[in-house]
């Protein structure tokens, strides 16, 4: 791949296609083994079994061409069944400042979608080859360490296949192994971040989410001036104690609660399902007077078996003709419906809180 001006460089007589082998070899080193072997400055990486839509190399190295400061660029994205089937699109964030203090919480680069620069990625060292799994995390940790230069493009550029029904490891299920290998790069990241205090900025944002704002001027300040230690903590704390909702949504959200939980029952429903184990399932539950309705548990697939406040928490393929289920998300309310689509057609009635109108949708239903 040629991505600069002028007459493209003369490289060695190649074939279109090189076949690299590397026997015995775990992901992480064939990663690297492909990256030293690469021929051009930029190597774009993707699943034998994803596929990658029209546009998108040329996209990703136009935007790399003109940002040299991206080591690693990735894109939106859609999941999708094994038999093409849309599950769910998605849209990470696309600051690399933004993307520096997120990956301090969860990896939110697909692996899959990326393109990397290859001396720059070379010269941090490379996959970390003693990883089994989870190697693109911990990539994602250490290239940001010291300065943003990993981010997106919001355009759907890349179809990640993926078995949602599968409870082991598979599509976005965290196997045992890659949970561990990402907890270490996790802890090791936090442990250098740097500490600010007193952090005046930071008192600031604090109270302007204390009085309503949510969490949006710690998250506007950890993206304008940076993740310290005492920042990320803060926005941690901020989402766990509920200021991710201004106060003043929330008696809107309550009215909604209520009114979504008489129509529920005035169908004849006395008992349902919550989907998600989240922040806002939690919330649900701390107000299921509103509800009206007795709460049979919750549906989640990464963490079926579990209990959630209590509640048994069951994978949404053990629902069906005659349960009722309300998607439980502020957030992410239409991915979740998107996901629910297999469970309607099993004829699972699940009802919507905030997107769609105030009704249930079932097989032949409107939504």
């Amino acid at each position: 791949m040629h991505t600069g001006t002028g007459d493209p460089p003369r490289l060695p007589t190649e074939p279109t296609v090189r076949l690299v082998r590397a026997p015995g070899a775990n992901l992480a080193r064939a990663l690297n083994l492909g990256l030293r072997e690469a021929l051009c400055p930029l190597v774009a990486r993707m699943d034998d079994d994803d596929e990658s839509l029209p546009g998108r190399l040329a996209a990703q190295a136009g935007a790399m061409e003109s940002r040299p400061e991206l080591v690693a660029l990735g894109t939106g994205f859609e999941r999708i069944d094994r038999a093409g089937g849309l599950i769910e699109s998605c849209t990470p964030p696309t600051d690399r400042r933004e993307v520096r203090w997120r990956l301090l919480l969860g990896n939110c680069v697909t692996h899959g979608s990326v393109m990397l620069r290859r001396e720059a990625v070379l010269a941090e060292g490379g996959y970390d080859e003693s990883c089994e799994r989870a190697q693109d995390f911990e990539l994602w940790l250490r290239l940001t360490r010291d300065r943003p230069c990993v981010a997106n493009l919001a355009e759907i550029l890349y179809r990640y296949r993926c078995d949602p029904a599968d409870r082991v490891g598979a599509g976005w299920r965290s196997s045992p192994g890659q949970e561990a290998v990402a907890a270490r790069a996790l802890k090791a990241a936090w442990e250098r971040l740097p500490s600010v205090s007193p952090d005046i900025e930071l008192e600031r944002a604090n109270a302007l989410a204390s009085r309503g704002a949510g969490t949006a001027p710690i998250e506007a300040l950890l993206t304008q001036r940076g993740p310290t230690i005492e920042r990320v903590r803060a926005l941690e704390a901020a989402r766990a104690s509920g200021l991710g909702v201004p106060a003043s949504r929330e008696p809107v959200r309550l009215a909604r609660l209520r009114e979504v939980g008489s129509l529920i029952r005035s169908s004849g429903v006395r008992r349902l399902w919550l989907w998600g184990a989240g922040r806002h399932t939690r919330w649900v539950l701390e107000n299921k007077g509103s509800l009206g309705l007795d709460i049979a548990g919750v549906v989640d697939d990464a963490r079926a078996g579990d209990l959630f406040e209590h509640a048994p928490v069951a994978h949404p393929s053990s629902l069906g003709t005659g349960d009722h289920v309300l998607l439980s998300s502020d957030a992410h309310e239409d991915a979740m419906w998107t996901s629910s689509a297999s469970a309607r057609a099993r004829g699972v009635t699940v009802w919507r809180l905030y997107g769609g109108s105030l009704h249930a949708s079932a097989p032949g239903a409107a939504a």
